[in-house]
C-alpha cells in the first residue's frame, strides 16, 4: 500500500497490532506514525530509491508511558501493569537530567544491548532587542562555515581531510571485496565490519568537535545560532560524483543533534530556517539569480557586483533568513529538545540508558 493517510492505517493496522502485540494503545499508535513518517518520506525522495528497512529493533514509548527513576526505567504495561527494568546513565554529565520531565523516548537494540534515548526540554532565554545570529551552512568542501551579517564572524571547518580519510576507507572496502571474492569471505566480513566501526567512530569524533567549536563561537559573541533544515541536503550540493558519495555517507543529521545538545546545555539559542535561495542571494542587496554564482566557491552579485567566498555567502543568509523570521515574530521554540550522544553507537535522541546486555530474541 502506498497510502500515508493516518485515518487509514490506523483502521486498517490498530486493531491487529494491538492484539498481536502486547502493547499501550499510545505505544502502538506512535509505531503506526513512525510508520507514516518513514512511508511518507520514501514516497517524496526523488531519483533512485529502495524500499525502507528497520534494521535495528526499537520501540517508541509517550511521556506518560514511562518513569525514570535514579538506577531504573518503569514503564506502563496494558492492565496496569508496570514493568521495572534497570538502566545506567551511559553519560554521567547527563546525570541532571533524570529528574526532569522526559518528553518521549525510543528503545534500541545495537548489537545485543538496549539502549534508551530520552529527549527533554531545556527553558530557553529571554530574547531581548539586540540579537546576534551566526549562521550555519553545511557543504563538502568545506563541511561547515559559519558567519554572520556583519561579516565580524568568518571560520571554516575544511572537508579535505574529510574527503581524504573516506575516500582511504572506501579504498580499503574495495581491498577487502577483492578478498572475500577469492573464497575469504568470513575474514573479509571482519575486516570490513573493523573498517566500518572505525570509519564511524572517527565520523562522529569529527562532529563532536565541529559541533563544539560552534557552540564556542556563538557563546564568544553573544549569539543564537541558525542552522539549515536538512531536508533534501543531498540534492541541493552540486559536487563530482567520489565528493558527493562522501556526502552521502557523511552523517550531518548527527552533527546538527550534537550541535543542538551542546547549544542547549550551554543555553544558546538555535533555530531552523529554509534554506532555499541561500547560496543565490546577495547578502547586501538581496538580488537572487544562478549568475551570481560563478562557481562552486565564487559568489559575485550580477546587480550590485559584490563579490565574496561562495560559503560565506550561504552561512550569511541563513543568519539573514533567521533575522528576517524573529522580525516577524516567528521566534524559535521557547522551549527546545535536547538531543544527547550516547557513550557508544550512533546520533541519538537524548540522554541515553544503557540496560543490562541481553540478546534480541
Amino acid at each position: 500500500s502506498r497510502t500515508t493517510s493516518r485515518v487509514k492505517i490506523h483502521n486498517g493496522y490498530y486493531e491487529t497490532a494491538r492484539k498481536s502485540f502486547r502493547l499501550l494503545s499510545a505505544n502502538v499508535q506512535l509505531a503506526l506514525d513512525k510508520a507514516i513518517e518513514t512511508q511518507r518520506a520514501f514516497l517524496n525522495k526523488k531519483g533512485k530509491k529502495s524500499v525502507p528497512k528497520f534494521k535495528k529493533q526499537f520501540a517508541c514509548f509517550r511521556q506518560d508511558t514511562f518513569k525514570i527513576f535514579d538506577r531504573y526505567v518503569q514503564f506502563n504495561m496494558p492492565g496496569r501493569e508496570r514493568v521495572n527494568i534497570p538502566f545506567k546513565v551511559c553519560n554521567p554529565n547527563h546525570k541532571q537530567f533524570i529528574k526532569q520531565q522526559p518528553k518521549r523516548s525510543q528503545l534500541i537494540n545495537k548489537k545485543g544491548k538496549w539502549f534508551l534515548y530520552v529527549s527533554y526540554e531545556t527553558d530557553k532565554p529571554a530574547i531581548d532587542g539586540n540579537i546576534n545570529i551566526i549562521g550555519v551552512d553545511l557543504g563538502v568542501k568545506k563541511i561547515v562555515t559559519v558567519s554572520n551579517p556583519e561579516a565580524s564572524v568568518n571560520v571554516f571547518f575544511s572537508g579535505n581531510k574529510a574527503i581524504y580519510t573516506r575516500n582511504k576507507y572506501q579504498r580499503y572496502r574495495k581491498q577487502i571485496q577483492r578478498a572475500k571474492d577469492t573464497g575469504k569471505a568470513k575474514r573479509g566480513y571482519r575486516a570490513l565490519k573493523r573498517i566500518s566501526g572505525k570509519e564511524k567512530n572517527w565520523i562522529k569524533d569529527t562532529n563532536h568537535k565541529i559541533s563544539k567549536q560552534i557552540v564556542n563561537i556563538a557563546k564568544q559573541n553573544k549569539a543564537d545560532i541558525a542552522i539549515e533544515n536538512l531536508k533534501g541536503i543531498r540534492e541541493r550540493i552540486k559536487a563530482t560524483k567520489k565528493v558527493r558519495r562522501m556526502l552521502h555517507s557523511w552523517s550531518f543529521r548527527q552533527l546538527i543533534s550534537f550541535l543542538q545538545y551542546k547549544s542547549a546545555m550551554a543555553g544558546v539559542r538555535i533555530v531552523s530556517v529554509d534554506p532555499r535561495h541561500t547560496s543565490q542571494r546577495c547578502p547586501r542587496c538581496g538580488h537572487i539569480s544562478k549568475d551570481n554564482r560563478k562557481s562552486q566557491s565564487a559568489f559575485k552579485c550580477s546587480q550590485c557586483h559584490y563579490s565574496v567566498n561562495a560559503d560565506l555567502v550561504g552561512s550569511r543568509n541563513i543568519a539573514l533568513t533567521a533575522l528576517n523570521l524573529y522580525g516577524e515574530g516567528k521566534r524559535p521554540s521557547e522551549r527546545a529538545v535536547m538531543l544527547l550522544p550516547m557513550a557508544e553507537g550512533k546520533t541519538l535522541m537524548a540522554s541515553c540508558l544503557e540496560a543490562p546486555s541481553v540478546r534480541a530474541g
